[in-house]
């Protein structure tokens, strides 16, 4: 006994040691490892984009498979072909409905802000003029006056003669779409591999999960997998469609009441709309800038409508959508938008929510378990809640 307790106490030994070990030569080379898990994940970019529009389509195509059995004629084909079918419409689907955007909106954007940058100089000459005749009737002496014009000349002539060279890069502008483009047709490939192989390789990490760890841990790491994929699954989907129709119903407004850059700000609101909580503030924030160089007036009606309509979205549409599936309130919402935003980016911004949601579920699921081994029921909780919300009493005394 006393020669198993020693081995097991070296055995631990010897592992922290070389948990430190790592730990110290991670902090020794963090550039180098930074280095190589950046080119690491510039190879791998391919199958992260190929497997982002697979599970992107994955639930278009299972609606597809459980509609098309319904159909007589098609029910007794090989269940390989009937995938086959689906994957083809998804996949049309997919590109004419990227087609309908880029032909519809990319144009109006370009001409948008070809239009922007043309008059940028009247702009800012516009600008400078208002703040001219604010100065002065705050009565600020001409000298910081003239400083002050002179120097928003100097940043707009820095900020042409940027424009001016920005076609000198023109050629590394070039490779990096050239790049960008061969990722995203090599992801569109191994999309369409994982879509089609999808119940195999879902059978392959099963195999792998059972061999590797007691069947009681792969059936949680199973659980846990099926209960991340529903909370993603909604959460992406819900997102997308209510940031496209807070999108285009902007985009509707703004038109019927004549109010320039309505192409552009819809877009603008739709893409901001995905970031919860900062990015509706966001997109109101650069509509207003556009608009604020043509009409005040015009500009806060921009402000007006874009409120309401994310008022609706978020405290109404999105809730109603979304409380059953994620069920992640609006506090914990903030903390994952905020670390997300923090630690990963535009990214952690995005996958943040559904991220903390599942964790969120899953620490729930932790305590529910452990107050009722301990004997502790829901309803004693909420009695010690309305207790605390009692006002306390003249003459009570409380213990310190």
């Amino acid at each position: 006994m006393d020669r198993k307790k020693y081995r097991t106490i070296a055995t631990y030994t010897i592992l922290v040691g070389i948990v430190l070990i790592l730990a110290v030569f991670l902090c020794l080379r963090s550039e180098e490892l930074g280095q190589f898990f950046s080119n690491i994940m510039g190879v791998l970019s391919p199958f992260f984009i190929g497997f982002c529009i697979a599970y992107l389509l994955l639930g278009p195509q299972r609606f597809l498979e459980k509609q098309i059995v319904r159909i007589p004629v098609v029910r007794d084909w090989h269940p390989g072909l009937r995938r086959g079918l689906c994957m083809v419409a998804v996949y049309a689907a997919f590109f004419a409905l990227i087609s309908l955007l880029v032909m519809t909106i990319l144009p109006t954007v370009v001409q948008t802000i070809a239009t922007l940058i043309a008059n940028l100089p009247t702009y800012m000459q516009q600008l400078t003029d208002t703040m001219g005749d604010v100065l002065i009737r705050f009565n600020v002496p001409m000298e910081e006056i003239s400083q002050w014009f002179g120097s928003w000349e100097n940043i707009l002539t820095t900020l042409l003669n940027s424009l001016s060279s920005f076609t000198n890069s023109l050629l590394a502008i070039v490779q990096e779409v050239t790049t960008v483009a061969m990722n995203l047709f090599m992801g569109l490939l191994i999309s369409c591999y994982m879509l089609a192989g999808r119940n195999r390789f879902a059978l392959q990490s099963q195999k792998v999960l059972y061999a590797l760890f007691p069947q009681r841990a792969a059936d949680y790491v199973i659980d846990v997998a099926h209960r991340a994929h529903t909370v993603f699954s909604t959460y992406i989907y819900v997102r997308l469609a209510t940031s496209a129709v807070l999108g285009v119903i902007t985009f509707i407004l703004l038109h019927i009441l004549g109010i320039p850059y309505d192409v552009l700000i819809g877009v603008v609101v739709a893409f901001c709309n995905l970031i919860p909580i900062f990015g509706p503030i966001v997109g109101t924030v650069i509509g207003a800038v556009l608009l604020i160089t043509v009409s005040p007036w015009k500009m806060l009606i921009f402000v007006v409508i874009s409120i309401v309509t994310q008022q609706l979205e978020g405290n109404v549409v999105t809730p109603k959508l979304m409380d059953k599936s994620i069920g992640l309130p609006a506090f914990w919402v903030l903390v994952a938008v905020t670390l997300g935003g923090g630690l990963w980016g535009m990214m952690g911004m995005l996958l943040g929510v559904p991220i903390m949601a599942v964790i969120y579920a899953l620490f729930a699921q932790f305590v529910g378990k452990r107050l009722r081994k301990k004997g502790i029921s829901a309803s004693e909780l909420a009695q010690h809640e309305h207790v605390m919300e009692q006002p306390m009493q003249d003459g009570q005394e409380t213990d310190v």
